[in-house]
């Protein structure tokens, strides 16, 4: 490349399994987060289609898209972006395979950082965890020599010093005596060797003598029992957790070991319960390769089901991304559900009514208000979720008016209301970030040739196998520009008394205002640059309208709506005929 720095990396491992099984592993896309990276490691958000040549993978974190190049199962595999190419080469051994890895990187700066030998070296190694996952231990004639009680003394020695021992002991045994194995491969008996030998023997003697001074914990015994709580998993200590602290460390802070969520995660739970038996506080924490906290999460169930204050819509001005979480809860005027910080730094709080029953490490929009600080980037971002709560015209316990012809059940309602809701929220957002608001990556339904891309979402009800909601964005450049929602139930249900509510409505009404005098959920909603397009009622295909339609403008004040009259005529009113 002209003008540009190029470095090269690499590194080869033997591996105890079928080149299948290596294979396996980098082409599935949860894994990667455990081997995949840096020492902080890095999530694969996607594939699309699928792995295979042409695929594009998209890592959360990374702001450029990485291409499959290669792909040959079982034996390569490359992916490579405008910055970093990645070749994975996996060939066959007596023992079962060598894998090679191979990175270059491409910057404008001579001393940027890149993925150096090193840093292969640790993604080979790691990899070997997940690979011997998916392979079965073979036992060879070594198991009733020495060799099985180094294996065993090496296993005692990690799981006595706070490791929980669990299933997973099987593949660390393997990667032991791998371990193992090269250093009886690479030693050489001579005088020099020997007497740096002696002189490390010494030192490790010593230091064994160090810290054998140190009690064993109490915290996490080695019996492998599990203390999930504790008086210290409070507000107070979560606000004192830092990135990077280990995780003895953090353990003995709380005072309990807290429950092994999967590889990786960890949650801690205040002794102090509510009426349902759930504890009032809880901890998160994800952990890294080295057993030091990368992100980390904190709710308050006490408050996860209070309501946001009248006011908050103006909370935005307020925020920057230099305050600490006590000065955003002033700004706001009440204190947060629950609050993540990541390995980047960035703080993000929960306001009003929170989703307690789903990860709170994932990025997902399950609160009132969602306020994201970075203070090394001195970016912030204020999304609503509910964007009509502060003055509800539907109580969260009850339905009335026009909602009880929609739905017979309140969980029904709550479940179409959190659908509607997010269609107005996607707009502006990123083709990743609307996959992970949506919980789903969707699929391409056309392009153009000025690279706008049509995408299709279908997202099933979880209360009723029938009814499902669909999304339509458009993206170009990457960026949604306009959002097209509707739900299929509320599309097939009868008009009912739409022409009286027509007739109550007229130009220069708020989007509030209309929807707090409807009293019913819109069958569909379109968002774009231009405003808000909302629809009730029955869809009528030969028409292409709903029984119902008010358009508004970008500032939410309704330039326009249709209706079927009585007699079944459709009768318009536009403010822009008007002024013509």
């Amino acid at each position: 490349m002209i003008g540009g720095y190029v470095t090269d990396a690499g590194a080869r491992a033997d591996f105890r399994c079928a080149p299948s099984a290596v294979f396996k592993v980098l082409c599935d896309a949860d894994s990667y987060r455990l081997w995949f990276g840096n020492s902080a490691g890095e999530s694969l958000a996607y594939v699309e289609p699928d792995f295979c040549s042409g695929a594009r993978m998209s890592f959360k974190g990374r702001g450029s898209t990485m291409i499959i190049t290669s792909f040959v199962p079982d034996s390569l595999l490359s992916f490579t972006d405008s910055v970093e190419t990645y070749t994975f080469t996996i060939e066959p051994a007596e023992s079962g395979c060598v894998v090679t890895l191979r990175v270059q990187t491409v910057s404008v700066q001579e001393n940027a950082r890149a993925v150096n030998d090193y840093d292969c070296s640790v993604m080979l190694r790691a990899m070997k965890v997940p690979a011997y996952d998916l392979e079965p231990e073979q036992v060879d004639d070594k198991a009733q020599t020495g060799y099985s009680r180094a294996v065993a003394s090496v296993e005692s020695f990690v799981a006595g010093y706070r490791l929980p021992v669990d299933a997973t002991m099987k593949r660390r045994r393997k990667v032991i005596s791998e371990f193992i194995d090269d250093a009886n491969r690479t030693v050489s008996l001579n005088l020099s060797s020997v007497a740096a030998a002696l002189i490390l023997c010494v030192v490790l003697f010593s230091a064994l003598a160090v810290s054998t001074r140190f009690e064993r914990s109490n915290i996490v015994p080695s019996s492998g029992l599990l203390l999930t709580q504790s008086d210290s998993v409070d507000r107070e200590h979560a606000m004192s957790i830092s990135i990077g602290q280990p995780k003895q460390e953090l353990e003995l802070m709380l005072n309990c070991q807290g429950q092994r969520l999967s590889s990786d995660e960890y949650f801690y739970c205040s002794v102090m319960c509510d009426d349902d038996g759930d504890p009032v506080s809880q901890i998160f924490v994800e952990y890294n390769a080295y057993g030091s906290v990368r992100r980390y999460a904190f709710v308050d169930r006490t408050i996860s089901e209070q309501l946001l204050k009248v006011g908050i819509k103006n909370v935005g001005t307020s925020v920057a991304p230099s305050m600490s979480i006590a000065n955003i809860e002033e700004a706001v005027g009440q204190p947060c559900s629950a609050f993540t910080v990541e390995s980047s730094g960035a703080l993000i709080l929960h306001f009003g009514r929170y989703k307690a029953d789903e990860d709170p490490l994932s990025t997902a929009f399950r609160s009132e208000l969602f306020i994201t600080v970075n203070k090394e980037t001195a970016t912030k971002t204020c999304d609503y979720y509910y964007r009509y709560d502060i003055m509800n015209v539907y109580p969260y316990d009850s339905m009335s008016g026009g909602l009880s012809s929609q739905f017979s059940r309140f969980d029904e309602y709550i479940e179409s209301r959190y659908q509607s809701e997010r269609s107005l929220m996607l707009c502006g957002k990123s083709m990743n970030q609307v996959a992970q608001i949506l919980g789903s990556s969707g699929h391409t339904i056309e392009s153009d040739e000025e690279g706008i891309i049509y995408y299709g979402y279908v997202i099933g009800s979880k209360l009723n196998s029938k009814v499902s909601f669909e999304y339509t964005v458009e993206y170009r450049d990457n960026i949604a520009q306009s959002v097209k929602y509707t739900e299929s139930r509320l599309c097939t249900k009868g008009n009912g008394e739409l022409g009286e509510y027509g007739e109550r409505l007229s130009l220069g009404m708020s989007e509030l205002e209309v929807r707090h005098l409807m009293e019913i959920l819109p069958s569909g909603v379109t968002v774009d640059a231009d405003g808000t397009v909302l629809g009730y009622g029955c869809f009528n295909g030969d028409d292409n309208r709903f029984a119902l339609t008010a358009e508004f403008d970008r500032d939410g004040i309704l330039r326009s709506f249709s209706y079927y009259d009585k007699s079944g005529n459709i009768v318009e009113n536009d403010s822009t005929a008007e002024d013509l």
